[in-house]
């Protein structure tokens, strides 16, 4: 790990590559889709009937782990190197999607929206991992 930094770093990463990499569903455009950092959380208090949300895809980073397999590399492999390698870790996400809308004449939410973005996103997950 290079400095304290470095975590943050990782989910702004991760912030920047869903939005520059998604596709999005036809009722959502880039400029109110929302990509967060933070605490899963629906947008709104509960209330008593059904109610609409932003579009919105949370990033929330829910354990870190070192990496057992760079922990143990051999510095002797560079003359004259000596000590510990660099902290190495694996940064486990929880990818939620939000953007429930009412359905035009019921009571019922349609939460096909926020499955599309959730789609969407692992897709960019998927073809760049990093």
């Amino acid at each position: 790990m290079s400095d304290f930094r470095a975590l943050a770093g990782i989910s702004s990463t991760l912030r920047t590559l869903l939005r520059d990499r998604m596709e999005l569903p036809a009722q959502v455009t880039l400029d109110n889709l929302l990509v967060t950092i933070s605490t899963p959380h629906a947008e709104n208090p509960p209330q008593a009937g059904p109610a609409t949300e932003t579009p919105r895809v949370n990033l929330f980073m829910y354990q870190v782990s070192e990496n057992g397999a760079l922990k143990n590399q051999d510095l002797r492999a560079s003359p004259g190197a000596y000590g510990n390698p660099p902290l190495s870790l694996n940064a486990h996400y929880l990818v939620t999607a939000y953007g429930a809308t009412q359905e035009s004449n019921s009571s019922f939410v349609n939460e096909s929206q926020a499955q599309q973005l959730l789609g969407s996103a692992m897709r960019v997950l998927h073809d760049f991992p990093i």
